[in-house]
């Protein structure tokens, strides 16, 4: 099991091909950030799952919580959590900030980034100064020894392709992975990337498999990342145990049900995302 952060209630960067605007709305009248102190006070209802990870990251920028070092100190601290993650456009991990995580182990750690200079990729992120990102980018490349699996990946077609090639040199020296990643349709919320008729009937997540839900500030715990308008809210963790959550919530045992192919719900907005993938459901053999 994982569970992925949102430490605050909408990012600034309003990349391109980033809902924020549905994110923003369904966070109206939640808090603005998570503290640690509401960290704190959700960790016995957390305790009793055994966690492959706590991923930062979710809806928002994890670095535009300014209290998101202490947030990383309370999780390595869990001895029911393996790891820590973290997902981030880069634009905060100056030298001060790299050396202020430096004392705490990531076993992931994923800068995205879009390019630097005049050109397509600015449109992608136009509230995000690239070329700070990468010059981030290159010194936590060289100043990495407290993360396990670095990746600095790159969406659509924003940069040039000889700095594709020159940052793929500067990963490969300093063991780190290069992700290039086409653009998607972010929970059927964009028309960017790929698009796709919607589906109905039984279907599998492609990527989350339903095994990763978000914590949002105020507690609450939405099905997974693609969620961003907050439709598939599951349950408060300020109320309930994460286990228990998972175990008797409506709404996730209605999402399982149609996976599983032992009901029908065509009216779930799992189908309008495209990391919806059909299946098929072999028909009941008679006794």
């Amino acid at each position: 099991m994982y569970l992925n952060i949102t430490t605050t209630a909408g990012c600034r960067g309003r990349c391109v091909f980033c809902p924020q605007d549905r994110f923003w709305a369904a966070m109206a009248g939640r808090p603005a950030l998570l503290t640690p102190e509401e960290l704190t006070a959700l960790l016995p209802n957390l305790r009793g799952t055994r966690f492959r990870a706590f991923a930062f990251g979710g809806f928002s920028e994890p670095f535009d919580n300014p209290e998101i070092l202490e947030l990383f100190e309370i999780t390595a601290a869990q001895d029911f959590v393996d790891a820590t993650w973290v997902h981030t456009t880069g634009e905060a991990l100056d030298p001060e900030m790299v050396a202020r995580i430096s004392r705490i182990r990531f076993d992931v750690f994923d800068v995205s980034c879009q390019g630097s200079g005049p050109g397509p990729h600015a449109k992608a992120r136009p509230f995000i100064d690239e070329d700070r990102v990468m010059g981030n980018v290159h010194h936590l490349l060289r100043n990495r020894e407290n993360i396990r699996q670095l990746t600095i990946s790159v969406s659509g077609p924003f940069m040039p392709e000889a700095q594709v090639e020159d940052l793929r040199r500067a990963c490969e020296r300093h063991g780190a992975h290069l992700d290039r990643r086409d653009l998607h349709d972010r929970a059927g919320l964009l028309k960017v990337g790929r698009r796709r008729t919607a589906v109905g009937g039984p279907f599998r997540c492609g990527k989350h498999d339903f095994r990763k839900p978000v914590l949002l500030p105020g507690g609450d715990l939405s099905l997974c990342c693609q969620d961003f308008a907050l439709e598939h809210i599951i349950g408060n963790l300020h109320a309930m145990t994460f286990a228990r959550i998972l175990e008797e919530s409506p709404l996730r045992r209605r999402v399982l049900s149609v996976a599983d192919g032992v009901a029908t719900d065509d009216g779930l907005s799992c189908y309008r995302c495209e990391f919806c993938i059909p299946t098929r459901v072999a028909a009941p053999q008679p006794d």
